[in-house]
This record gives structure tokens, sequence and C-alpha cells, in this order.
């Protein structure tokens, strides 16, 4: 099933923005980086404070969601690696021990 028609809708205040949903996991990923890029760039010197206030709020949401897309790969990893029966991470690149 393809995605690429499609689009996400995010309503925020007044302002309303769409766009489209990746192809794959793999463009997703890479989307995600870029976005989190452009914010982390950005100068929030000169923001009010509601606007601050705004961005941090949206920023622990999509914290949130990663937290939980995190927690279903490494529940997946763990049952293909067998890291429930061994108790071990899987290793090599890429990989590192989840926080807590």
């Amino acid at each position: 099933m393809t995605l690429t028609n499609q689009r996400i809708v995010i309503i925020g205040g007044s302002a309303m923005c769409t766009a489209a949903v990746p192809p794959s996991a793999p463009e997703a990923l890479r989307m995600l980086q870029a976005l989190l890029a452009a914010l982390a760039g950005e100068d929030a010197a000169g923001l009010p404070a509601e606007v601050l206030a705004e961005r941090l709020r949206v920023l622990e949401q999509a914290d949130a969601m990663g937290a939980a897309a995190r927690g279903r790969l490494w529940r997946r990893s763990r049952l293909r690696t067998g890291t429930s029966r061994t108790g071990s991470a899987p290793s090599g690149p890429g990989w590192s021990t989840p926080p807590g």
C-alpha cells in the first residue's frame, strides 16, 4: 500500500499545515531528521514567550510519539534477536542500548 497521495493535516491554533505522507519509513526518517535540524538551527532568542511555549508543547508531543515508535522497534528487535531469552541487546553499527 502506498501512502504518497494521502495528506497529514496538522491544526495548531489558527494555522493549518498539510504535508504529503512519505512513501516509506526510510524517507520519513530522512524527512524527520531534516525538519528537526531546521528547528534546532533556528534562533529562538527573539521569539515571544507564547510562541516558545507552543513550540515546546509540540516538540514534547513529537517526543512522546517518537518514544512510542522506538518502543515498538525495540520490542520487535528483541523478538527477532532473542533478547527476551538472553537479556542482551542487539549490537553492531547503529545499535545502542535504549534509555532506562
